[in-house]
């Protein structure tokens, strides 16, 4: 299948994602999942959004990341001057931060076959939330993936690497 495939199918009430040419329905996150990304999501606005850095989006939003991938990462950000990847449907390029939210269903694809795809697609920083650990780790894009950068586990104030203004109390992250 291909990312116009994908972009063409009805809208059924479910939600997919491509992952290298393969259609995969997306599984419910559980609460602690969801309070996680809100919670997330509001500190992300207030630093990144409101301060006119750029544009913070929650899934679902297809980011589409090539001919045979789109994905609906839990949250992305893109900056002010890559706002051109942004339509009213969807986003065509990398963001430059893409954060996921690690469940049991979805651990492995989110740090194995995901991660690649991101890289891939030249998404700068991957940061994976693991709220069974209460733990964030930001990931640089090199080469061809991506390196742990900063790995912060609470009682920790998480400081993402490039974006200062950003501070992530943990305790209160997976309160």
């Amino acid at each position: 299948m291909t990312a116009d495939d994908y972009l063409a199918m009805p809208d059924d009430g479910r939600r997919y994602e491509l992952l290298d040419g393969v259609l995969e329905e997306m599984t419910a996150p559980n609460i602690k999942h969801q309070r996680v990304i809100g919670r997330l999501h509001v500190l992300m606005v207030h630093a990144l959004q409101d301060t006119g850095i750029g544009e913070v989006l929650l899934a679902p939003f297809d980011v589409i990341l090539g001919v045979r991938s789109v994905l609906q990462p839990d949250l992305h950000f893109v900056r002010g001057e890559n706002a051109g990847v942004l339509t009213p449907r969807n986003a065509r390029g990398a963001p430059d931060i893409v954060v996921e939210v690690l469940s049991q269903s979805t651990r492995r694809k989110d740090v194995v076959r995901k991660a690649r795809i991101y890289a891939d697609a030249g998404v700068p920083w991957y940061w994976v939330v693991d709220p069974d650990v209460d733990r964030i780790e930001f990931l640089r894009r090199r080469d061809a993936g991506y390196e742990l950068v900063v790995r912060a586990e609470r009682p920790e104030i998480a400081e993402p690497p490039a974006y200062p203004s950003l501070r992530i109390p943990l305790d209160d992250l997976f309160r």
